[in-house]
C-alpha cells in the first residue's frame, strides 16, 4: 500500500472517530439536561404545599396535666411524601382561674382526639386521613400539608412537652413557668418572651436532626441535648446556668451575653465540645 493511501485512510479513520466521539457527546450532553430539566420540573411540582386556613376556632376545658403527648394514630402512616406539618402551641391562660384549654381550628376537628391518663394528656392525630383530606387541593406530586396548630392554653407552672410526630414542632410564648421539658422529633423548638425556671430541650434519638432557638427569654437553667440537634441559637436572653451534653463531637461559640455559666456534660469520654469565645474575659473549671 502507498503511503499516500495510508494517509489518506488515516485521515478518513480520523474523521470518523472523532465523529463518533463528537455524537456520543451531545447524546450524553442531551440526556443529562433532559434529566435536569425532569428533576427541576418535578422539583417545582412535588414540593408545593397546602396551607390549612386557621379560623373558626373550637375550644376545650382540660383538666390538670403534668405531661402533654402528641401522637400519630396507629392507623395513620408517616412516609416522606405525605407529611402533615404544625405545631403545639403553649401560650399563657387569660387569667389565673381560667381552665387550661386545648384549641385548634375547626376544620381538623375530625382528625384530632385526646384523653387524660392520670396526668398525662394524649393528643392523637389522623396523620394519613388529614392528608387524604387534602389531597385534591394539593395535587398528586405535592408532600406538605401545613397549618395544623394545636395550642394549649395553661396555668400549669411545670409540664413536659413530648411530640412524638416528625416534622410537629413545639412553640411556647409568653410563658411564666417553674420548669419546662421538652422532646420533640425532626422539628424546631422556639421558646419566646418567657420567664423559666429550668428549661430542657431534646430531640429524639434516632430521628433526623432538629433545631432549638430561644429568644427574649429570662430562664434560670438551660439544658440542651446537643445530640441530633442541627441548628440551635439564642438571641437577647439573660440565662444563669447553661447545662450542655451530647454524646458527639459539637461546637459552640459563647459570649457572656448568653449565660453567665456554661457547663459541658459529655454522656461518655469520647464525647468533644470545640468551644468559641468571643472577647470576654473567661474562666474555665474543670470538675
Amino acid at each position: 500500500m502507498r503511503c499516500t493511501t495510508k494517509i489518506v485512510l488515516g485521515i478518513i479513520g480520523f474523521v470518523f472517530a472523532f465523529s463518533i466521539i463528537v455524537i456520543m457527546y451531545a447524546a450524553i450532553t442531551f440526556d443529562r439536561e433532559a434529566i435536569r430539566s425532569w428533576q427541576n420540573d418535578r422539583h417545582s411540582t412535588r414540593f408545593r404545599s397546602y396551607d390549612i386556613p386557621q379560623e373558626d376556632m373550637k375550644s376545650f376545658d382540660l383538666s390538670s396535666f403534668g405531661v402533654v403527648v402528641v401522637k400519630i394514630d396507629e392507623n395513620a402512616p408517616v412516609n416522606g411524601e405525605k407529611r402533615v406539618e404544625g405545631n403545639i402551641v403553649l401560650a399563657p391562660a387569660k387569667s389565673k382561674g381560667d381552665k387550661n384549654q386545648l384549641a385548634f381550628t375547626n376544620n381538623i376537628s375530625p382528625y384530632v382526639n385526646y384523653e387524660m391518663a392520670g396526668d398525662t394528656l394524649n393528643i392523637r392525630l389522623k396523620h394519613g386521613d388529614i392528608y387524604k383530606a387534602y389531597a385534591d387541593s394539593i395535587g398528586e406530586w405535592d408532600s406538605f400539608v401545613r397549618g395544623v396548630t394545636l395550642t394549649l392554653s395553661i396555668n400549669n407552672t411545670n409540664i413536659q412537652i413530648i411530640s412524638e410526630i416528625p416534622r410537629f414542632g413545639v412553640v411556647a410564648n409568653e410563658m411564666e413557668m417553674d420548669k419546662l421539658s421538652v422532646l420533640a422529633n425532626e422539628c424546631s423548638i422556639v421558646i419566646q418572651e418567657s420567664k423559666i425556671g429550668e428549661l430542657s430541650a431534646s430531640i429524639f434519638k434516632g430521628g433526623r436532626s432538629g433545631s432549638v432557638y430561644l429568644g427574649k427569654n429570662t430562664i434560670n437553667t438551660f439544658n440542651l441535648d446537643l445530640d441530633n440537634v442541627n441548628n440551635w441559637g439564642v438571641k437577647e436572653c439573660q440565662i444563669g446556668t447553661e447545662n450542655l451534653t451530647g454524646s458527639g463531637n459539637h461546637n459552640t461559640q459563647q459570649s457572656k451575653s448568653e449565660a453567665k455559666i456554661v457547663n459541658w456534660i459529655p454522656k461518655h469520654k469520647d464525647a468533644t465540645m470545640n468551644m468559641s469565645l468571643k472577647g470576654d474575659t473567661t474562666r474555665i473549671e474543670f470538675q
